[in-house]
């Protein structure tokens, strides 16, 4: 979240996030905030806040808003989302797995995108992303360079899945699907 530049960045886990923070960072000011994991990296002035409202790196949109209230109305938030089999797929080798079978119906991950990113300003495309974080930018009035953070070398992901498994994951992401007009 950057006070200074006044935008808050919703980091949806395997969407781009590590990269859009990296690229962020050099934007940022003293007093603006950076959440990661296991502890924040961060604080700015937010510090007691972050403590009370158990803010993470992956705090959804609406905890966010919860915790600061009306002082950031009229910052831009954004966040990017991704199609749920690629998604999984990136889950699957972050993790370390094995039997993509097995996992395709009881892994991360089990959030939608759509959960972290209700009420979200403007939302992007992990397809797309170069473009749209660019477009950001510009909307925010920064230059940022958009670093690959991450990247997981590996098959497409259509061919990690079969019939039963390609389902199982449409059930569990059927909202991101239908509000995104994701496919397969």
């Amino acid at each position: 979240m950057s006070h200074a530049n006044r935008f808050i960045f919703v980091h949806i886990p395997k969407c781009a996030g590590e990269s859009i923070t990296h690229a962020l960072l050099p934007t940022l000011g003293p007093e603006d905030v950076v959440l990661c994991e296991p502890v924040v990296s961060r604080r700015g002035r937010d510090g007691d806040l972050i403590d009370r409202h158990g803010l993470t790196k992956h705090a959804r949109y609406s905890r966010i808003r919860s915790a600061y209230g009306a002082a950031v109305d009229d910052y831009l938030s954004f966040c990017f989302v991704r199609n749920p089999w690629d998604r999984a797929v990136s889950y699957f080798h972050y993790l370390g797995g094995e039997n993509f079978r097995e996992w395709a119906h009881t892994g991360r991950p089990t959030v939608s995108c759509t959960e972290f990113s209700d009420g979200v300003a403007l939302v992007g495309r992990f397809e797309n992303l170069p473009e749209e974080f660019d477009q950001v930018c510009a909307q925010l009035g920064l230059v940022a360079r958009l670093p690959f953070v991450n990247r997981t070398v590996r098959q497409p992901y259509e061919q990690y899945f079969d019939a039963e498994t390609r389902e199982a994951v449409a059930r569990r992401f059927a909202t991101d699907i239908s509000r995104w007009g994701y496919h397969f």
